[in-house]
Order: C-alpha cells, then structure tokens, then sequence
C-alpha cells in the first residue's frame, strides 16, 4: 500500500482483514489522517468491503478520505 502512502497496522490486521492508516511522516494535518479497513464481505470471499474514514468534514470536497477511496478504485477492480 505504499503507493498511496498507507502503512498496515499489523496490530489490528490479521488472515482476514487489513487495517492500514496514513503513514506516519504523511504532512496532513491530524483530523485528515486517514484509515482504511478491508475485509471480506461475503463467505466465499470473492468480494471485498472496503472502509475509508478520517475525521474530516463528510461534505467537504478534496479530502484526504476522498483522496484514498479514488486511489483505491484504482488499484482494485469494481465486481462486475
């Protein structure tokens, strides 16, 4: 994930589910840090839940969240 400038929190990431976060030397400020979560959504495991969070206002436009979520749609195919 280091494209996007994430790092993978090997704390709370495990076999089924990757947590990673904004690395650390990343110059935003405190509340656009932003994480993601991804996780299988169905038993099979052939789709993917994907969650962006930060703590930056939801309407806003161009944050930090808003940045990430399109970064990862291009790097991880939509299901068909």
């Amino acid at each position: 994930m280091g494209r996007l400038n994430l790092e993978i929190d090997q704390e709370f990431s495990n076999s089924g589910t990757i947590y990673a976060r904004d690395k650390d030397g990343l110059k935003t400020s405190i509340n656009a840090r932003g994480t993601v979560m991804i996780s299988p959504n169905n038993e099979t495991r052939d789709e993917l839940q994907v969650e962006v969070r930060s703590s930056e206002p939801m309407l806003k436009r161009g944050t930090r969240c808003e940045q990430i979520a399109n970064d990862l749609k291009a790097v991880i195919p939509a299901k068909p």
